[in-house]
């Protein structure tokens, strides 16, 4: 059985996807309906957020418990699609890194300065640890707060930002 498969059978019930219609409440939480039933207040979870960020969503009701879980976000309807998209990306906030313009090693802490799409970020991450290489030139910073910065292909950066990311991982 393919892992994801596995992993939603563990959570409760794969969920049909075209039965699955969310909503958002005039408070703009999460509303799922399905079949007969309806949850308010639902959340969404990626078991696997960097490796596989549009498989296996798992849905959770008010009080976490799961109600079900999704193999693939893409085979939702577009409506839904497009709600469960913004919601996970509301969750798992990632800022973009579009190149690298310097970077320092002192006391224990790396200082980067990024260029990203939300303008210079100074970014200071404990360790070697919290920057993960992923497959496809993915890189994934975890800052020192909590905040994830990702350079989506690192084989796209700039000469000297190459550099300088090949030199501190």
């Amino acid at each position: 059985m393919e892992p994801v498969a596995q992993l939603i059978r563990t959570e409760k019930e794969n969920l049909n996807a075209t039965e699955v219609v969310l909503s958002r409440d005039a408070y703009m939480r999460l509303t799922l309906v399905y079949r007969d039933s309806i949850w308010n207040n639902v959340t969404l979870m990626r078991p696997f957020p960097l490796s596989a960020p549009g498989r296996c969503i798992i849905f959770k009701d008010a009080t976490g418990l799961p109600i079900g879980g999704l193999p693939d976000l893409n085979d939702l309807p577009a409506e839904s699609r497009a709600i469960a998209s913004e919601e996970l990306e509301l969750l798992y906030f990632t800022t973009q890194i579009d190149g690298i313009d310097d970077v320092k090693a002192r006391h224990g802490v790396i200082t980067w300065k990024f260029r990203t799409n939300r303008g210079a970020k100074t970014v200071y991450v404990k360790d070697r640890n919290d920057i993960r290489s992923l497959a496809g030139g993915r890189v994934i910073f975890m800052d020192t707060n909590g905040m994830r910065f990702e350079i989506k292909d690192k084989h796209n950066l700039d000469e000297r930002s190459q550099t300088l990311l090949e030199a501190e991982t």
